[in-house]
């Protein structure tokens, strides 16, 4: 997808934008992740079925086991699912959750891992 022009593709952009940014906030306001944990989350570190999430700890590589709520599970897995329709990969352990969703051509990488800054600018915004 390296354009969109047809009501399909922006209202499916729109929508996974709500979904991705509304699960974003509720992984920092729920569970206190940063925004550099947040980013860094791969697909393999996420277990909707399991409620569970292996963020990276703070300034560390290490991981730990961090269990979801009920409403950040239901976000994850919502975006997981637009996640899905707009890569079109098979969600690989090592690929990232939160992706950009930016398809301009000025913009080097579409579909790429969301940027710290970016996931920033998602969940201090005030709604």
């Amino acid at each position: 997808m390296t354009g969109y022009s047809s009501g399909i593709d922006a209202t499916l952009r729109r929508d996974a934008a709500k979904a991705r940014d509304r699960a974003m906030r509720l992984l920092h306001e729920g569970l206190g992740l940063t925004e550099a944990q947040i980013v860094s989350l791969n697909v393999g570190d996420v277990h909707v079925e399991r409620w569970t999430i292996t963020p990276r700890r703070p300034r560390s590589k290490a991981r730990t086991v961090a269990e979801l709520d009920k409403a950040s599970a239901r976000a994850l897995g919502k975006w997981l699912t637009f996640r899905g329709l707009l890569k079109q990969g098979d969600g690989h352990a090592g690929e990232p959750v939160f992706i950009s969703l930016h398809w301009s051509a000025a913009y080097r990488r579409p579909l790429g891992r969301l940027s710290v800054r970016a996931c920033y600018n998602v969940v201090s915004a005030v709604d």
